[in-house]
């Protein structure tokens, strides 16, 4: 094992992300009975699951050309609108009907008279006269982009004719449309959200530990999540061939703790591509809040974004924070925020990567009641 040396930077909480390249290469071959037990026991790298990689790019596409900033850099290697509105059709049921509604959210706010947009929303809605009835909804409502977001989304999973929605992919409890910002400065991004959940705090406090952000709602993004801890030497403990960090006993879920934390997280976009890092995490609690009080960037693995080379590090800041409030009427107040900065790589700059992620960081945010009410835990 190879010894790492833990090294702080900075504050976090929890949506991250970036995204987005399509790559030609053919699908990894099959693994052997003793490659998957392998696998299993940590040894090796697991393969990407293309199910997951090909709806994660397709999500990640629309959220892209729906992009509000006039900013917004459009990258040509995303997968087409069409074939990424087929993508998100086909694997909303494995991997939650809510994205159907989020991505037809996104289309209409950015921009409903746009006809590729009212293609696919109508191909994501299985229902050819969805884009239509939206157009008519929205062609007096003057408002800001959050606001025609918040509207749609509410439209769509409270009729039923417009968008028939499979209960086993909605969130377990009610939520307002998360209010998403985000914002992009040489090469730092950063990104705040807030809603309103109802749902019993213990039970958020629950799903906003750490320890429980990978969870099968957050799949598009995290593959695992775990305690990890410095060796007597103050070290930690990293396998040099996976460079997952050794697993630690975990903490009390939901309760106080200070330590350290392994991430491995999944390009949500990107085949094959991840960061794995460690993150110094303090959280706490009070009668009425829980709060993931900082966690910030320890020690930046090692990671992937093809069609790069591998390499140690990755990340400059990854920080951030999330606190739970009792609102009072079973309601909890939720805010969080998160700052990113990458390092550069031979073909991904960190000014583009931080582009990639303003827009990662919006469909994480836009999901997050869905992550925290997770119907699959």
């Amino acid at each position: 094992m190879r010894p790492r040396l833990p090294r702080r930077l900075f504050v976090t909480i929890t949506c991250v992300a970036i995204v987005g390249c399509k790559r030609t290469e053919p699908p990894p071959a099959a693994l052997s009975p003793a490659s998957i037990e392998a696998v299993s026991a940590g040894s090796i790298q697991a393969p990407p699951d293309p199910r997951r990689e090909l709806f994660a790019q397709a999500v990640f596409a629309i959220y892209d050309r729906a992009r509000p900033s006039k900013e917004a850099v459009l990258h040509t290697e995303l997968v087409l609108l069409p074939v990424a509105a087929v993508n998100v059709e086909k694997g909303a049921h494995e991997f939650g009907d809510l994205w159907r509604a989020l991505t037809i959210t996104q289309l209409a706010a950015a921009d409903i008279k746009r006809l590729e947009f009212q293609d696919a929303i109508n191909v994501i809605a299985r229902n050819p006269t969805v884009a239509h009835i939206l157009q008519g909804r929205l062609a007096d409502l003057h408002v800001e982009r959050s606001e025609r977001e918040r509207f749609v989304y509410d439209l769509l999973l409270q009729d039923a004719t417009l968008l028939k929605l499979e209960s086993s992919g909605l969130p377990t409890c009610e939520g307002t449309y998360p209010t998403v910002t985000t914002e992009r400065k040489n090469g730092l991004v950063q990104a705040q959200i807030t809603t309103f959940i109802k749902d019993p705090l213990p039970d958020l406090a629950a799903h906003l530990d750490p320890q429980a952000w990978a969870n099968s709602c957050s799949a598009l993004s995290f593959a695992k999540t775990y305690v990890t801890a410095l060796k007597s030497d103050g070290t930690f403990d990293v396998d040099p061939q996976t460079f997952n960090a050794k697993q630690a006993p975990a903490k009390p879920i939901g309760q106080p703790w200070t330590g350290f934390l392994f991430e491995y997280y999944l390009l949500p976009g990107v085949v094959g591509g991840y960061f794995k890092n460690i993150l110094s995490v303090e959280t706490a609690s009070t009668s009425n809040s829980y709060e993931v009080k900082t966690y910030n960037l320890s020690d930046p693995i090692h990671s992937s974004i093809p069609p790069d080379p591998e390499r140690d590090g990755g990340l400059f800041t990854d920080e951030g924070y999330a606190l739970a409030t009792d609102a009072g009427n079973s309601n909890v107040f939720v805010q969080a925020a998160k700052t990113l900065r990458f390092m550069s790589f031979p073909t991904h700059s960190d000014m583009e990567l931080a582009d990639m992620a303003e827009t990662a960081l919006r469909m994480a945010g836009s999901a997050y009641v869905y992550w925290l009410c997770c119907p699959k835990n």
